[in-house]
């Protein structure tokens, strides 16, 4: 394990190689006296110049007469013999942010404390101490990493990027109506009752990016892996699921199949299913798994499948027993990991028992909380009462579309349960909505 000095060589070296991190940083906050000095003089030097010091530039400032017997060429050398190609990029990105972020955090609470120490406080003069306090915390712990500021309207190239950031919803009848698909960055929500087979509908999602050429990840907190692999399976290599646990048992039927799909015009993008336990996974959890995927992998994913949103854990109130909260929450922060990321996030929700064996479902049934119909881009209501079931038919209503129109219009599809597939018809029902 790294001893605090380690650490502080890490971060003052991966500052020179992200200068952006010198601004929020002050000498102060190195327990080493001779990194604190050393990333004074980088400082200044970076202020004066607009670029970090290379280390010969840096051994010459070490010689000007104010830092004679503090700072030498070997302390230089014994710094920059850190091999910060030895630690994970990410690791130390992560961990740089964290340490500037308690770095100001503690500084800002000492000097708070000498400041109300040190002040007269007066009936008349309260209030101003109170607001100074609070205005010390707000401005100096108001830390933003991301430097991007924004799009320039008057560039025309920032009028490209929206179309270039969508793909295909996978719906036909979706895509006309949403301009082309789902944009990056964006939560994607069905509804249905329980049981009526949500996970079948996030499942056939899977099968046509991956066929379209896009890296997936399928999340399932409710059924095991090798049942998820199971239903894709049954669906992409055409073996029915009654024979499936059969074919699986036979590898060179297997790979000839899979074969068969490298060999599309459009080669098959990745797919990755991962079982987290019931109401214990977190939305940190889940980005966790999926970053250190696309490292491992060299992947960029583009398509993250979450089977279900209900039953995920709320990492900002995990003991709530509001249900409203805990969903609201869920879904915030799982749009929140799709916009970090640039990825789209689809998942599924309960409806409420009021919708269940209906011909039609509006956002009254939406299980459980207002909060995640207001948070997600695209919503979905799934429909199958019992005559539909015997007729392998569901119905797919928009609940809502934050970009597009034809909210309230639905379509049939029909499914085939011997391979778990989905085929949209033309039979749609548009609103005037």
């Amino acid at each position: 394990m790294l001893d605090i000095v380690e650490f502080e060589k890490v971060f003052y070296l991966y500052t020179l190689q992200n200068p952006k991190y010198f601004k929020s940083i002050k000498h102060e906050f190195f327990d080493n006296e001779d990194l604190g000095l050393l990333f004074k003089v980088s400082k200044a030097f970076h202020e004066r110049f607009s670029e970090s010091p290379s280390v010969d530039q840096i051994k010459l400032l070490t010689k000007q007469k104010q830092f004679k017997d503090k700072l030498t060429e070997s302390l230089v050398d014994l710094v920059f013999n850190q091999n910060m190609k030895s630690y994970d990029d990410d690791w130390v990105n992560e961990t740089t942010e964290a340490w500037i972020l308690w770095k100001n955090l503690d500084k800002t609470i000492i000097d708070t404390i000498e400041y109300v120490k040190t002040a007269k406080v007066t009936p008349q003069n309260i209030k101003e101490i109170v607001s100074k306090t609070k205005g010390l915390f707000v401005e100096r712990n108001s830390i933003v990493f991301d430097e991007s500021l924004g799009l320039n309207f008057f560039d025309p190239l920032s009028h490209k990027i929206a179309s270039e950031n969508k793909i295909t919803s996978s719906h036909s009848w979706v895509d006309t109506r949403s301009s082309g698909g789902y944009s990056l960055k964006t939560l994607i929500v069905y509804a249905g009752e329980q049981n009526i087979g949500k996970s079948i509908w996030l499942a056939n999602d899977a099968v046509k990016y991956i066929k379209d050429g896009h890296d997936v990840a399928f999340i399932s907190a409710e059924m095991a892996e090798g049942d998820v692999i199971q239903r894709i399976g049954a669906n992409m290599l055409n073996v029915p699921m009654s024979k499936y646990e059969k074919f699986a048992k036979e590898p060179k039927k297997l790979q000839k199949k899979l074969a068969s799909l490298s060999g599309a015009i459009i080669p098959p993008g990745n797919l990755y299913v991962k079982e987290f336990p019931t109401s214990q996974a977190t939305v940190n959890d889940l980005e966790s798994y999926l970053r250190s995927l696309e490292d491992s992998k060299g992947i960029k994913l583009k398509v993250i499948i979450v089977d279900y949103i209900n039953i995920l854990a709320n990492q900002r109130n995990p003991n709530t027993e509001n249900t409203y909260m805990k969903i609201k929450q869920i879904a915030e922060d799982l749009r929140a990991m799709a916009q970090r990321n640039e990825w789209i996030v689809i998942t599924g929700t309960q409806i409420n028992r009021s919708g269940y064996d209906s011909s039609e479902i509006n956002m009254g049934n939406i299980a459980e909380s207002a909060g995640l119909s207001h948070t997600a881009d695209m919503m979905y209501g799934i429909i199958q009462d019992s005559s539909m079931h015997l007729n392998n038919e569901y119905w797919l209503k928009i609940l809502k579309i934050r970009k597009g129109s034809g909210k309230n219009s639905k379509c049939r599809y029909t499914i085939n349960y011997d391979y778990m597939r989905l085929e949209e018809t033309d039979e749609i029902v548009n609103s005037l909505t």
